[in-house]
Parts: structure tokens; C-alpha cells; sequence
């Protein structure tokens, strides 16, 4: 098949969307060449600049590429001790207590 944006799209590739579609019951999909591909379309279109991207510190070249792309703030980027859940969590804790005392809202109350 190749890169659509080496080749153009295709027919086969547009009925493998649409098929792919309907077996999951979505409005549409979209299929990359690689994860690589994957990774940098995801991250680079779809968070917002208000949101956060945590990642491991060993993650995969595409994830950071695709996080420097993508239009959150680069302070909003935050890497985790490569495959530390304590390190993770300590984050996600600290993340969330900082949305917290940004919105108002108490320590028991969901965010």
C-alpha cells in the first residue's frame, strides 16, 4: 500500500477503513503505515493545550516526537522512572492535587 502521502490514497485502504468501521461500531477509522506513524498522528492531533502527556523516560521515539508536535504546553510534558508505577503514581497525585487546587475543589471530592 505505502504512505498516502507518498502514493495517495487508495481505494483498498479507504474499504479496510470503512470495514474496520463497521466491525467496531465507529463512525470512522483510520489506518497507519506503522506505530510509528500511529504514534506521531495521535499525539501530534488529538490532545488539547490544557492537557498532560506522562510518559516513561525509555518511551519510544514516536510518543516524544509526537508529544513535542502536539499542542499541549511543553510544562505539560512529564516523564516517569522508566517502568516506576511508585514514580507514576507519585505524578498522577501530584497532577491531580494541582487540578485541584486550580479548580477549587477539595481533596475528597472527584475532579
Amino acid at each position: 500500500m505505502g504512505s498516502r502521502l507518498l502514493r495517495g490514497n487508495s481505494s483498498l485502504a479507504l474499504q479496510l477503513e470503512t470495514f474496520l468501521a463497521k466491525v467496531h461500531n465507529r463512525p470512522a477509522t483510520l489506518v497507519c503505515n506503522s506505530g510509528y506513524d500511529a504514534n506521531l498522528s495521535i499525539l501530534s492531533s488529538i490532545p488539547l493545550p490544557h492537557d498532560h502527556i506522562i510518559l516513561d523516560e525509555l518511551a519510544h521515539n514516536s510518543l516524544i516526537m509526537g508529544m513535542k508536535m502536539s499542542r499541549i504546553q511543553m510544562d505539560h510534558s512529564v516523564y516517569f522512572r522508566h517502568n516506576d508505577m511508585d514514580d507514576l503514581k507519585r505524578i498522577l497525585t501530584l497532577l491531580k492535587e494541582r487540578e485541584q487546587a486550580r479548580s477549587g475543589t477539595n481533596a475528597g471530592e472527584e475532579v
